[in-house]
């Protein structure tokens, strides 16, 4: 009986002196996690045409203002409707820059070959911020409009819009815009607009 009792007790003593070593330990175990989230940008430019009476066609994919009517008053050719390019951009980057860059709009025929209408298209760039809602940045013959770059910083808010219309010498012509005259030679002239949007 004295054996078992001092046995007894022995155990008691031991775990009362783990318990009493434990209340000072710390265990630690450190489980990492983790995800990747993948780069995205994607760039989608929406192409209007805007008539006369202020509608907006939309599923355009070319700014073609087809043949200039003949202004009988003012002596030129004009055009009542004008193009209109949204441009949106996705991302989850920190920020990128988008550029427009252009080829000159030039005659396509013998009768026109050399000659061009670089200066007779308006270029408005703005930041289209709702429906109704914008600010200019800036506005631009078509010749002067290929060095244009913005970023997400300066869009921040807002997308950026781009009107293109045919000059006729009124005063929203933009600075150094001329008509289309009876001395521009006759034919198809034909140019390109390129968007350019790279992430950093």
């Amino acid at each position: 009986m004295l054996k078992k009792t001092l046995l007894i007790a022995m155990v008691a003593v031991m775990l009362a002196a783990v318990g009493s070593l434990c209340g000072y330990c710390e265990q630690v175990d450190d489980k990492v996690i983790s995800a990747d989230v993948p780069a995205r940008e994607e760039l989608t430019v929406s192409v209007f045409r805007v008539d006369s009476s202020n509608n907006w066609n939309e599923d355009k994919t070319n700014i073609e203002f087809g043949t200039l009517a003949w202004d009988e008053d003012n002596s030129i050719f004009t055009s009542s409707d004008y193009y209109v390019l949204d441009v949106g951009i996705e991302d989850n980057w920190r920020n990128w820059n988008i550029a427009h860059t252009t080829t000159s709009i030039g005659g396509l025929d013998a009768n026109n070959t050399g000659t061009n209408l670089d200066d007779n298209v308006n270029v408005t760039f703005v930041k289209q911020t709702g429906d109704t809602t914008s600010s200019q940045i800036s506005k631009v013959t078509f010749a002067n409009s290929g060095s244009f770059t913005s970023n997400k910083a300066a869009l921040e808010g807002g997308w950026l819009r781009i009107y293109y219309g045919i000059a006729d010498g009124g005063t929203n012509d933009a600075p150094g815009a001329e008509p289309v005259t009876i001395d521009t030679y006759w034919g198809r002239y034909q140019g390109s607009v390129t968007l350019t949007l790279t992430s950093n």
